[in-house]
């Protein structure tokens, strides 16, 4: 009977402790699907060209730096992948100096002046996506309820992809970037916990500093790089089948 005193007694401390004692939980957010086409065309033409020669053409967001930065990065990732994938990757800054200077050009016009067989546009990324959730685990993986609301932020890249010659639309490709999908070790996916209460960013912050700034507005530029070398290397498996 002592034994079995003692045994509970220990349980009903270890209960008391963990339950006054701050604990580190974590969010999971559900991410969303990405969204991919691939035409007939351009999959023909991918069999019938070893290496297809191709300009990334981007939208001038010189407006905002840290923008302009972040999305300059995401572009030299894309052009870097596109190359490791035996692409004939021409230099964008001069494309858009021979068209800029030839004046008003079809498609077929372009490509003899260019020598490009397609054009990948960027057609938007966005690095700052708001995702808000509520869906608190413990550290056993035990959803917990949450009164709180937290917002982190995804991004998302969007791709066409155009035959010159042809004109032809040949594939749109768009991809996304979420934060804390699985338990991990980045900060800015704790959330805090004693027991059953769950804390707000602003009570608990494991990322140190100012308690009021808990999360980054704009993802990491290594997730956005990393994001576009997903979204050619998705890209090619789809129009190389």
């Amino acid at each position: 009977m002592t034994t079995r005193i003692k045994i509970l007694t220990c349980l009903l401390i270890t209960i008391i402790y963990t339950s006054c004692k701050l604990q580190k939980g974590h969010l999971k957010i559900l991410g969303k699907q990405d969204d991919i086409i691939a035409t007939d065309s351009i999959k023909k033409f991918m069999k019938t060209k070893e290496r297809p020669s191709i300009v990334l053409r981007v939208p001038n967001d010189a407006a905002r730096a840290t923008e302009s930065e972040n999305n300059n990065s995401a572009y030299s990732a894309i052009e870097r992948e596109l190359m490791a994938y035996n692409f004939n990757v021409k230099d964008r800054g001069l494309f858009n100096a021979v068209i800029g200077g030839a004046g008003s050009l079809n498609y077929e016009q372009l490509s003899k002046l260019t020598d490009v067989d397609l054009i990948l546009e960027v057609v938007y990324i966005n690095d700052r996506v708001p995702i808000n959730t509520n869906r608190v685990f413990d550290v056993d993986g035990y959803p917990i309820a949450s009164e709180h609301n937290f917002t982190r932020y995804g991004a998302t890249i969007e791709l066409k992809l155009i035959l010159v010659k042809s004109n032809d639309f040949a594939g749109g490709f768009l991809f996304n970037y979420t934060p804390c999908k699985e338990k991990n070790n980045d900060c800015h996916c704790k959330v805090g916990y004693k027991g059953k209460k769950v804390y707000s960013d602003i009570e608990i912050n494991f990322c140190g500093g100012d308690n009021k700034i808990k999360t980054y507005e704009f993802v990491p530029i290594n997730e956005l790089e990393a994001l576009a070398r997903r979204g050619v290397q998705q890209m090619m498996l789809e129009i190389k089948e």
